[in-house]
């Protein structure tokens, strides 16, 4: 059969991993285990280098190296590099690729079908993302598995609990985003019972802490302010990340960088010691907000800190002493590493490739949606005549088992309204502001009475990503929409209002007082409603009158801002 390998894409450091005689093994790259996850171009060949070199080249050559790029995946954003620009997931292939091709050097086999790991709190953006990266690296994405999950497949019980039942809690820091899970484990069935996390932290934000600290020591013993510096900044951000891998081990650390730069015709070194405890009060705040996210897991799974069986530590940064001995005051017992904590997220990977391959394991995995998913919709809160509902109505409430498919009715709010906005959102605040936009799909309706029910109906599948479905009940009239990676702000894509609606509220906008003739916004707005209103009443096909519908709130929103 195919082998389907583990791949971890992590933030710092990425891992390949496999079966092999029914045990998962990493694959050493450049004689290592770990590939940095940094990509440097060489700008006189034109030539993308990968991991260990690539690293190395960070500090020589800061323009033209590119780190800790997963924390923007799934964002619209263009990253430079030398004199290129290229998109987050296309760095990333970077990364897949060269695990790829060193991968099959090194096993003299092809490697096309893989399982990819991500947070557990990655949004759907972050997830498709992921998966375009791996296409573009020419790979099979088979699976994406969270990162906590994976773990927990590496994870064997005591042999006691075989045929009983207990709960484990995988606490996951990570160089740039930390997971905490909590699994019920039950023979041979494990089921994840809540996930939360933060996409933003992890070691990267402790190095600068760190560098923040040491930088403002050479502004006051040195008179230098290095901030602005590229070549000296890469230089110290290497030099504060052993020591905070150092100081894992040992109470102090002293960094000592000469010639960092030059004031008044002298060369300025960096001799500075730091001690454990200045470098864990400098992080103290992000610590103390994992331990937020363990009690608020704790309560998601209906669980009490003696009901947990084991704590297990996964991800470089859980090495940090101040995590080991907060996590025994949060959760009142000792957690420990889990075996290979910067390698097993990588094995979990091979696990589940291997038992979509086919493999025999006793062990059946059942994984939950991170987010609520729902759709923006008129509520109680809201003022019928603005343009911006802001409820957030959920379809798939967050824990929920995946893959799920969940439905709910909505209805129109006037007569023979022409068309539907389904907006959807992910996060748990009331209001669509406050969540996390997803993207948004126009539906035209046939003619109906006010108050004509509407059926949404949302797939999450077993990678994370949402199905869309919407119905106009009775009048077969339906929709099907995969949705697409796009952002467009907090505020939401587009929002669920009819057509006729959306011309009265442009006309009210264009008539406040106050408003200058001249005002840029103002014959922003006049232009893209003249181009709708003609637009519909020619008959446009429902693509082209979707784009012009986004123009003219776009037009609606500047002037607003205005």
């Amino acid at each position: 059969m195919d082998t389907i390998f583990g791949i971890d894409l992590g933030t710092t450091n990425s891992s390949l991993a496999a079966l092999r005689d029914g045990k998962p093994t990493i694959i050493p790259i450049d004689a290592s285990g770990l590939v940095p996850s940094v990509v440097s171009l060489d700008p006189d060949s034109g030539e993308f280098i990968v991991g260990q070199r690539a690293k190395r080249r960070s500090i020589l050559f800061p323009d033209y190296t590119v780190k800790s790029i997963k924390r923007l995946m799934g964002k619209d954003v263009k990253v430079h590099i030398g004199d290129q620009e290229l998109t987050p997931e296309e760095i990333s292939s970077k990364i897949l690729h060269y695990i790829k091709t060193q991968g099959e050097e090194a096993l003299k086999e092809p490697i096309n079908r893989v399982v990819i790991t991500v947070p557990a709190y990655f949004n759907d953006a972050q997830r498709r993302a992921t998966i375009k990266a791996g296409e573009m690296a020419g790979l099979d994405v088979v699976r994406i598995i969270n990162e906590p999950t994976a773990a927990s497949l590496v994870y064997e019980g005591p042999a006691e609990a075989a045929s009983g039942r207990q709960h484990i809690l995988i606490y996951d820091l990570g160089g740039g985003t930390f997971d905490v899970s909590v699994l019920r484990i039950q023979g041979e069935v494990r089921e994840v019972l809540s996930s939360r996390g933060n996409t933003q932290l992890g070691g990267d934000d402790f190095d600068r802490k760190l560098l923040t600290h040491v930088l403002d020591h050479l502004r006051i013993k040195e008179g230098v302010d290095l901030s602005k510096d590229q070549r000296a900044i890469a230089r110290l951000s290497e030099a504060v990340e052993k020591a905070k891998i150092g100081l894992s081990t040992r109470p102090f650390v002293k960094i000592l960088e000469p010639a960092l730069a030059k004031r008044d015709g002298r060369p300025v070194h960096l001799d500075i010691e730091i001690s454990r405890s200045t470098f864990e009060s400098l992080i103290e705040e992000f610590i103390d907000s994992t331990f937020y996210e363990v009690k608020h897991a704790l309560e998601e799974a209906s669980l009490e800190p003696k009901d947990l069986n084991k704590v297990i530590l996964v991800g470089g940064s859980s090495h940090i002493p101040a995590v080991i001995e907060g996590l025994k005051m949060t959760i009142e017992s000792p957690p420990e590493l889990a075996v290979d904590p910067e390698l097993c997220v990588a094995l979990g990977a091979a696990i589940q490739g291997g038992i979509m391959a086919g493999e025999i394991f006793d062990q059946i995995l059942v994984d939950v949606a991170a987010h609520s998913l729902g759709i923006r919709a008129f509520g109680k809160e809201d003022d019928y005549l603005d343009a911006r509902p802001d409820t957030f109505a959920p379809i798939i409430p967050r824990n929920t088992p995946i893959p799920v498919t969940r439905a709910d009715v909505f209805r129109t709010m006037v007569e023979n309204q022409k068309a539907v906005l389904i907006d959807v959102f992910q996060g748990e605040a009331s209001r669509c502001s406050q969540n996390k936009s997803i993207g948004s799909f126009n539906m035209s309706l046939r003619p109906s009475p006010r108050h004509s029910d509407i059926v949404v109906e949302f797939s999450y599948d077993l990678d994370g990503i949402i199905h869309v479905v919407a119905d106009q009940k009775g009048y077969d009239n339906r929709k099907e929409v995969t949705m697409s990676v796009r952002e467009r702000g907090a505020g939401g894509v587009q929002t669920s209002i009819t057509e006729d609606y959306l011309q009265r509220k442009a006309k009210k906008l264009l008539g406040m007082k106050g408003l200058s003739e001249d005002d840029p916004a103002r014959r922003q707005l006049i232009e893209a409603l003249d181009a709708y209103t003609e637009a519909r009443a020619s008959g446009v096909s429902e693509e082209d009158l979707e784009t012009l519908e986004e123009d003219l709130l776009d037009a609606m929103e500047a002037l607003e801002e205005d």
